[in-house]
């Protein structure tokens, strides 16, 4: 990811006025309070039940998305992830001659935590101020450390039957957003339709039973593109797919998923919890469980549906987040407690 001085610059001037309004940042020069930028509002409260009391913790969509300035077209397409990992990098590696920050916020004790969700970002340099979960996102991080979690939610029954198929269903997806974005073409067919963690996605149009079609798939796409690509188009990206070297591990002759539930339970892929979206197995979690969908198919006022989220934040065994690397980074940085 390209970092210009002009787009740090423009970040630091709006988190600089935004936090001028709402807390005290002279605190953050004197070293008596720290300040910890997240992506959304899950993370936010997240970090609410882990933080220390010297640190405030502010969402970046509160902050970039609610100000329209730094978008060149619209706001939406301002990315949270993006904007904190510019910003961190900007006060960790351009001084002060290079950029004016306001009231020297390259100087403040000021972090950044985002998801590891990101093909953009170079995570193997070193930034002592950026914080990056240990999995995919915050999602993954807390099914992946606390397996009991799904059983102790009271308002709904969930099996390990419908969790089993949930992250099946979910790997599938994952490798085949993959699989597509070799080939991926924003003008013909756009793959957010595809992310739950933009909006909501019909699975009942992706899947053949439990196996996906990418003939199916790619009929969704293009359902949702501005300008989708022809039946021919399709057919001939569904064979070079299917045709590729790793299109052939995944995918059968006839374009559907070649693993079966059961192998998928015998051996869990060992990079499972580093490609999956959390946000894709927590709505195909819903879409299997019926009961799951009546609790948390209204978003409750947060954005996007977030009400599985958030519940599963509240009941988090947060003693399992100590085994995470996150965890040890955040307690030597004096934003958690050990």
């Amino acid at each position: 990811m390209a970092i210009k001085d002009t787009d740090v610059k423009a970040l630091a001037n709006l988190l600089f006025s935004n936090i001028q309004l709402k807390l005290d940042y002279k605190k953050y020069l004197s070293n008596d309070r720290k300040l910890l930028l997240v992506e959304g509002t899950t993370d936010e409260r997240f970090v609410k039940h882990v933080k220390k009391e010297n640190v405030d913790c502010v969402a970046a969509s509160k902050i970039f998305l609610s100000n329209a300035a730094f978008s060149t077209k619209h706001k939406n397409n301002v990315s949270c992830k993006g904007a904190i990992y510019k910003l961190i990098v900007g006060i960790s590696h351009y001084p002060s001659p290079f950029i004016i920050y306001p009231s020297d916020i390259d100087k403040w004790d000021l972090y950044g935590l985002i998801d590891r969700d990101s093909d953009e970002i170079d995570f193997s340099r070193s930034l002592p101020r950026l914080l990056v979960t240990d999995t995919h996102d915050l999602e993954t991080l807390m099914l992946s450390t606390d397996d009991d979690i799904f059983f102790r939610l009271n308002d709904c029954n969930i099996t390990q039957e419908h969790i089993d198929k949930a992250f099946y269903l979910a790997h599938q997806l994952s490798i085949t957003k993959r699989l597509l974005q070799d080939y991926y073409d924003k003008d013909s067919f756009d793959l957010q339709s595809l992310s739950s963690g933009s909006g909501k996605v019909d699975f009942s149009n992706l899947f053949d039973g439990e196996r996906l079609d990418l003939h199916k798939l790619l009929d969704y796409i293009c359902e949702h593109s501005i300008s989708p690509i022809t039946i021919g188009k399709r057919q001939k990206l569904c064979e070079t797919v299917c045709k590729s070297k790793q299109g052939k591990k995944y995918y059968n002759a006839d374009y559907k998923w070649k693993c079966k539930l059961s192998d998928f339970k015998e051996a869990m892929p060992s990079d499972f919890w580093l490609i999956v979206n959390g946000h894709d197995m927590l709505q195909l979690l819903m879409f299997i469980n019926e009961e799951a969908n009546n609790c948390f198919n209204d978003s409750k006022g947060f954005a996007l549906n977030r009400s599985f989220e958030m519940k599963l934040i509240d009941i988090y065994d947060y003693a399992t987040f100590a085994n995470t690397e996150l965890s040890q980074k955040m307690i030597l940085s004096g934003l958690i407690s050990c």
